[in-house]
């Protein structure tokens, strides 16, 4: 889900020159803001010096616990800044307006707003300049690759979007799947802090004799259409042209068809196995059983607790997250501005009630405030889907295998609150349907110690070799 999916990787940071005094003295200083990731904000630091007459700063990202991390290069032009980040392949450009910097950041052919406002009275210190930093990523496929790769495109005629992707086809395919990422515009590759989960997912299956298509989200890469205010029903459609298009592929003759999905494309996968006969089974790692609405608030308070607040403070956040969702349920055809308004005035009564302690705490991961590109993502058209969506409905209808995993440590689609109803769900449905919970597995089905996202860039596992034995021995019994 959008607030599952995959943060993006904000872990990085700057170590970068400037030949523009005026310009130089105007960014010295600390400057914050958040970008908004589905229904989670990710607060940013910029904090700028100025030593040996040049420019240099770092960017961190406190809820990831990310610090001096390298920026490649930035550019100044009369008052745009774009700062490239070769570690992550995103970009940030802004334009310098007063004690703000207003732009856009891009990644994996995501545009997200982000507007960075300049703190007064922070004091700064000079750091030495870091050279780039190069993530280790062991599982990484490198060549020679026992299987084809092939640039492919199919159609979703329903909405008339050519999708692109990569197909790897094995010499002699038993099974043949697509992928379906997580929520937020994801490449084919759902690249996430310097982890190509798909990459590495493929690579395994295509290995062992599973043929896997794996695309780039719709108006991300190489694919055509649009993705904001698509909604899940819509990825659904995506997800459906591409079965197909495995279906009429001449080597997959006589194989069967499955998806596996990743959080928000656990919950998409259900969805198109209703509607779609091709469909002969689905893996769901990290996918949810309960509500929409459901996952967003009890994955606010696992968040917040697993970046140290007290269970007090983690309550109070995820309550706040209950009054907006609730607002935005009660004023479904309200105007947008009638509904801002609304949105702010349930943010500040419930904000006001907290105790100072409390939104101390909150206020060290960037709350205290409701900015617009949250408001902007609580009124958009996926957002107001998903919180009525429930998963179990698609789930109880299946009568094809369904693989369910999750991770024991998983803060984002917790385990303890999913893996019973998903039990329950798919008990009256196909004999081999399992439901099995992974010890010491994050959400990234990494094997980590907390869970907690700060994790995710420093772990230099992808995948657990537990996670895809599983998936494999499983897809070669349903065969």
């Amino acid at each position: 889900m959008r607030v599952l999916r995959n943060a993006l990787a904000l872990l990085l940071v700057c170590n970068f020159l400037l030949s523009f005094p005026s310009i130089a003295e105007g960014l010295k200083g600390k400057w914050e803001g958040n970008i908004e990731i589905g229904t989670q904000l990710v607060p940013v630091v910029f904090n700028i010096t100025v030593s040996d007459n040049q420019l240099k700063a770092t960017m961190d990202s406190p809820m990831q616990g990310a610090k001096d991390i390298p920026i490649e290069s930035v550019s100044v032009s009369g008052n745009q800044v774009v700062f490239d980040i070769a570690v992550a392949g995103a970009r940030y450009e802004s334009i310098k307006e007063g004690g703000s910097l207003v732009g856009t950041w891009k990644q994996s052919g995501q545009l997200l707003a982000l507007t960075m406002t300049k703190q007064s009275n922070q004091a700064t210190t000079t750091k030495a300049s870091q050279p780039v930093k190069k993530l280790y990523r062991p599982q990484e496929p490198t060549p020679p690759f026992d299987y084809v790769s092939k640039e492919v495109s199919f159609l979703n005629s329903k909405d008339g979007i050519e999708l692109s992707g990569t197909l790897t086809l094995p010499k002699k395919p038993i099974a043949a799947v697509i992928l379906v990422s997580g929520s937020g515009p994801q490449d084919r590759n759902q690249l996430f802090m310097g982890h190509k989960t798909f990459w590495v997912l493929a690579d395994f299956l295509s290995s062992n004799s599973i043929a896997v298509l794996r695309f780039d989200d719709r108006g991300v890469g190489k694919s055509q259409g649009v993705f904001e205010n698509s909604t899940s029903y819509d990825f659904s459609e995506d997800v459906s042209a591409g079965v197909d298009f495995l279906k009429s592929v001449p080597e997959l003759n006589g194989n069967i068809f499955g998806i596996i999905g990743h959080s928000e494309g656990g919950l998409i996968a259900p969805v198109t196995a209703n509607n779609n006969a091709n469909v002969d089974f689905i893996v769901l790692m990290a996918g949810p059983s309960q509500s929409g609405q459901f996952v967003s608030e009890n994955q606010m308070k696992k968040i917040l607790l697993s970046n140290g607040l007290t269970q007090e403070a983690a309550k109070a956040g995820s309550e706040i997250t209950t009054e907006l969702n609730k607002t935005v349920l009660e004023n479904t055809s309200t105007p947008y501005t009638e509904l801002r308004a609304k949105l702010l005035a349930a943010y500040s009564k419930k904000w006001d009630s907290l105790s100072q302690d409390v939104k101390q705490q909150i206020k060290r991961l960037g709350g205290g405030t409701l900015p617009e590109q949250r408001i902007k993502m609580l009124t958009g058209n996926w957002y107001k889907t998903f919180l009525t969506h429930k998963p179990s409905v698609y789930l109880a209808n299946l009568d094809i295998p369904v693989l369910a995993l999750f991770g024991e440590k998983d803060v984002q689609v917790s385990a303890s609150e999913h893996y019973e109803l998903m039990q329950q769900t798919l008990k009256n449905g196909h004999q081999h349907s399992q439901s099995i919970i992974l010890e010491g597995h994050n959400h990234l089905f990494q094997r980590s110690e907390t869970g907690a996202m700060s994790e995710y860039q420093h772990i230099e596992e992808t995948l657990s070799p537990v996670l895809l034995e599983k998936i494999k021995t499983w897809i070669f019994a349903a065969k």
